[in-house]
């Protein structure tokens, strides 16, 4: 594919929060690559949000089922993560030729320096790719509240603080926001606050999608794995992971959802290893009697926990709201009062 037919960023300002390594840095370096100026955001912390210079730490600790009870965390060896650097990253695009900027700035309480960072270097921003997030591990009920809430804070809030930040700029440009949600959203033993934070991120990239079309702004999410700091972690598959699932595969999937000539908005993909598919949020086709007792539900629970009737896939709440009230009452709401 020649020049004139790649998908280009030329002119265009992209922030990447941790940007320094992994997938973050793909983002930044394959952005570059095309045009777009870009901003490379990461505070170079451990994975688990500390001092990376203190060594590793105990709530980062991958969790391993043990027996049928799966109710310790086990030892496990696992490679140590790799260091970040917003500075080595910014290096290795200028030395291709490209233009970046390296940026330190906390994306939880500093989003709005951050971006004006851009602003002030560049004039505008196009792209904002909040991909940055650490990790607090251990089984709820042990994990503190103040491991949870820093790991759930910096995927959720983070993300949100960011795209608020940018959102009237955004507006100027009809720009893209990326943010990043985790397979884990499906759930993964011993991360609760990862799970959950990410889980949220699927719901807030619809929502802020409904509201940036009006200003042009559309907005996905992606759930990546890739050899990151995180992916690199998992014990059994580091070598797996590397030899298959490199970060630079998440990237291009991304800058497909990050162009201009990309219609897709409010959606969630899955990506890695060079497949992207779409994520499906749905509502099975369920049992319904309003006259139901709680007896009549127990007698109905496998009707009601199966999806062998089919499932339905809700483009909002409006349609989720009109398909439960035509299979309660048999009456379809107004959908324009709804959507």
């Amino acid at each position: 594919m020649s020049d004139s037919e790649q998908m280009r960023f030329d002119g265009q300002v992209a922030v990447v929060t941790g940007g320094g390594g992994g997938i973050g840095g793909a983002h930044a370096r394959l952005l570059a690559s095309r045009g777009a100026r870009v901003l490379v955001n990461d505070l170079e912390v451990a994975p688990d949000g500390s001092d990376a210079s203190a060594g590793p730490s105990a709530s980062w600790a991958p969790a391993l089922a043990e027996g049928e009870e799966g109710a310790k965390v086990a030892t496990v060896d696992a490679p140590p993560a790799p260091a970040t650097s917003a500075t080595a990253v910014v290096e290795e695009i200028e030395a291709a030729g490209g233009t970046a900027l390296v940026d330190n700035h906390d994306t939880l309480t500093e989003a709005p320096e951050m971006i004006q960072a851009a602003v002030d270097a560049w004039g505008r921003v196009d792209i904002v790719i909040a991909n940055a997030g650490i990790v607090r591990m251990g089984p709820f009920g042990e994990l503190t509240m103040e491991d949870f809430d820093i790991s759930a804070d910096v995927s959720y809030k983070g993300s949100v603080r960011l795209a608020d930040a940018a959102w009237p700029h955004l507006a100027k440009t009809q720009g893209r926001v990326l943010l990043t949600s985790s397979q884990a959203s499906f759930g993964v033993r011993h991360l609760s606050a990862y799970v959950s934070s990410k889980a949220a991120i699927v719901g807030v990239a619809r929502a802020l999608a409904m509201d940036g079309e009006a200003h042009g702004i559309r907005v996905n999410a992606i759930m990546p794995f890739a050899a990151s700091r995180f992916g690199l972690s998992v014990p059994g598959l580091s070598d797996f992971v590397a030899e298959h699932y490199q970060p630079e595969h998440v990237a291009k999937a991304s800058l497909w959802l990050l162009h201009e000539s990309t219609a897709a908005t409010g959606m969630t993909f899955n990506v890695g290893g060079g497949f992207a598919a779409r994520i499906a949020f749905g509502v099975g086709w369920g049992w319904a009697d309003k006259h139901a007792t709680p007896e009549d539900y127990q007698r109905n629970a496998d009707r009601i926990t199966s999806f062998d009737g089919g499932v339905m896939f809700p483009e909002d709440g409006g349609d989720a709201l009109n398909f439960q009230s035509d299979r309660a009452i048999g009456w379809h709401l107004d959908g324009e009062t709804l959507h």
